[in-house]
């Protein structure tokens, strides 16, 4: 029940590594901003995307 078969498995997991540095590296970026923005309601959205 693994989700690349053997052939790309490799490719599949390189390319899975590689999107969530990406959007690691964006929110990361992005947190300070959105917290002087935001205030505590950036707590309220990551709260709501973690519940999505």
């Amino acid at each position: 029940s693994e989700i690349f078969p053997l052939e790309t498995r490799s490719a599949g997991q390189s390319i899975t590594v590689l999107v969530n540095l990406l959007f690691t590296f964006l929110i990361a970026q992005a947190f300070l901003w959105l917290l002087c923005h935001l205030k505590y309601g950036i707590f309220l959205l990551f709260a709501a995307l973690v519940t999505v």
